[in-house]
């Protein structure tokens, strides 16, 4: 997604809404590759706390 995508998306959000972030699925190292380690429920979304521009990205970061 790019910043003009997610632009579209949020303009078509209600305006006084807040922003969450839910990280889907939680992967840990591991000593073959990345494993698994759980999948996040809805409900343990967490408010955005700052928005910023690191490079090539952007960053939401949840604290």
């Amino acid at each position: 997604m790019t910043v003009a995508d997610l632009i579209r998306e949020l303009q078509a959000m209600p305006q006084g809404v807040q922003v969450r972030l839910l990280l889907d699925t939680v992967h840990v190292p591991g000593f073959e590759g990345f494993h698994e380690l759980y999948h996040v429920p809805l409900e343990q979304a967490t408010e955005v706390d700052e928005v910023r521009h690191m490079g090539p990205w952007v960053l939401l970061r949840a604290r």
